[in-house]
């Protein structure tokens, strides 16, 4: 088998930044503010002013400020909450964890919600939308703000593969009642562990999450409300920090390669992610749609290049959702990127050598699975 192509790109990552991270681990351990230090409140300032929120709330995961955000707009037992069929398992478990009941809908072929989707399935019960970026991209944005303001719903962005996305005016992290970041190891911008990020423009919202995170403290130290520990370390947060400054230069080689890999597969019968002019596509994931995706993969594999399926079922099908699964003929878009969907790597220290040997690799498997069938 050939050499072996990183997925992900965390460790390449790190070697590069192995200096200046160090140093940053240097000075977080020896001022010796573990919890909320300056690193977590620098952090916070520049998120906010990156998306143009007034506020910006570090916590400990991107499933934590899904979850806080619900608790602080008050959704609870007998609500409904529109989600996408077709998402990572948070998106939607941060619902049943207030009590309140999941109504997924069907995505489009780029596993984004579909607006008429939504729109069919408002009724008296339903409280807010989770509007999720799948693989990075941002579309429709402008279109849900509308519909969710125009029929009194709370619009809560699920962002967290969508980090530095942006739609005309609408950049990821800035849309509706409340946003959400992950800082996942796996994400664009990838912290040494878990890490997540609420933001709004709500004084009520900043004030609960913040209480929330921490045991449901006031600034008076009083414990008010049941609370969680959910504090984003300062180290975390430093390196956080370190990242970003080269989120823009990491983001434009993703978005290169991107384009590299569409326009040489564009050939082929495969399913692609669209060509993007601007930013509203960040790619934290490239996948493609293969009729014969277990056999590519595979062959793939042989080959010394890695990919992922995201996702091989649709949230409806997942055991935790059993009871609010709806039949399979109302998310068939989402039941074929369950089916069809294959990630290939894509991040920013791949080098050029690499992204043509995935591509040819790519277009000899598919030669070679035609030719057997």
């Amino acid at each position: 088998m050939e050499k072996l192509i990183p997925f992900f790109g965390t460790a390449r990552e790190h070697s590069t930044l192995k200096k200046q991270l160090l140093n940053v681990c240097d000075r977080t351990l020896l001022h010796g503010i573990s919890l909320q230090g300056p690193e977590v409140k620098e952090f916070e300032k520049e998120i906010g002013a990156f998306t143009n929120r007034q506020y910006a709330i570090a916590v400990g995961s991107c499933t934590d400020a899904l979850y806080f955000g619900l608790k602080s707009l008050n959704i609870t037992t007998g609500d409904e909450v529109i989600v996408s069929a077709y998402s990572f398992v948070a998106s939607a478990s941060c619902i049943l964890r207030v009590g309140a009941k999941p109504v997924f809908i069907d995505v489009n072929e780029n596993g984004n919600m579909q607006i008429e989707n939504v729109r069919q399935a408002i009724n008296a019960n339903t409280k807010a939308i989770i509007y999720v970026h799948m693989f990075g991209l941002l579309e429709n944005a402008k279109e849900l703000q509308e519909l969710a303001k125009s029929n009194g719903l709370s619009l809560i962005e699920d962002a967290a593969q969508a980090f530095g996305a942006g739609e005309n005016s609408c950049m990821a992290g800035s849309i509706g009642d409340l946003s959400c970041f992950s800082f996942d190891p796996t994400k664009v911008l990838s912290a040494p562990g878990s890490g997540g990020m609420l933001l709004t423009d709500s004084t009520d919202i900043a004030v609960c999450t913040r209480e929330l995170r921490y045991h449901g403290k006031t600034e008076e130290g009083i414990n008010e409300q049941l609370g969680y520990n959910s504090q984003m370390p300062s180290i975390t947060a430093g390196i956080l920090l370190e990242k970003f400054k080269y989120e823009e230069k990491s983001r434009k080689r993703r978005i290169e390669i991107a384009t590299h890999y569409i326009r040489e597969l564009s050939d082929t019968k495969l399913g692609l992610p669209p060509m993007c002019s601007q930013n509203n596509h960040v790619f934290h994931k490239f996948v493609i749609r293969s009729d014969s995706r277990d056999d590519l993969k595979n062959y793939l594999t042989k080959l010394g290049i890695p990919s992922l399926i995201h996702y091989a079922k649709t949230l409806p099908e997942i055991p935790l959702f059993a009871e609010y699964k709806e039949p399979v003929n109302n998310l068939l878009n989402a039941k074929k990127l369950s089916q069809k969907a294959l990630s290939l790597p894509i991040h920013a220290y791949l080098s050029d050598e690499e992204v043509s040997r995935i591509i040819t690799s790519v277009h000899r498997g598919i030669k070679l699975l035609k030719n057997k069938n």
